[in-house]
């Protein structure tokens, strides 16, 4: 996973046998905020779970299982 300052997230996956040759296309791009992303962490034990942090003082929890991610949780600062 890769935040970008465009507030997009894009996500690879490496295959169980590794990677035959280098990529430059993510699997999937999808915006988590509307500025830049500071800080992304994936959940040490539960698969498919991300936090992600942004200028915009939000942290969102995402369930990256589903085919459009979406965030579940949606903290605010002020």
């Amino acid at each position: 996973m890769v935040a970008c300052d465009d507030g997009s997230l894009n996500q690879w996956t490496i295959p169980e046998g590794g990677l035959k040759e280098s990529t430059n296309q993510p699997e999937r791009t999808f915006a988590a905020h509307p500025d830049k992303i500071y800080l992304i962490l994936f959940h040490g034990t539960a698969r498919d779970v991300l936090a992600s942090a942004a200028h915009d003082l939000s942290v969102k929890i995402w369930d990256l299982s589903e085919d459009t991610p979406t965030p579940n949780i949606v903290l605010k600062g002020n």
